[in-house]
């Protein structure tokens, strides 16, 4: 995954405003996976914003089939908006920390 971490720091340096065009780099769930891990670590480092984690960790969860977490990512159904499913979302509605 080095290339994944020398893409990512390119983008970083060149266009800290684009980070977030790195969720669009890929379908391959695995070059996900490591992007997040050195997205996260770019956060910690104050080269990411946190909107570029939320965005890029909740489309990642959809793209393996598994509920988001932070509630960024939507689809149209019928011509309605509907978010994809939100991990915990039913507990938060319910009040209980099932």
């Amino acid at each position: 995954m080095r290339v994944v971490a020398a893409v990512l720091a390119l983008t970083l340096a060149c266009a800290p405003s684009k980070v977030p065009l790195v969720q669009h780099a890929s379908h391959d769930t695995t070059v996900q996976a490591a992007m997040l891990v050195e997205l996260d670590a770019a956060f910690e480092r104050g080269e990411a914003d946190g909107q570029s984690i939320a965005l890029f960790t909740d489309r990642a969860a959809v793209q393996r089939g598994q509920p988001q977490v932070y509630g960024t990512q939507a689809d149209m159904r019928d011509g309605r908006l509907v978010l994809e499913p939100i991990a915990g979302s039913w507990s938060m509605i319910i009040g209980c920390s099932a």
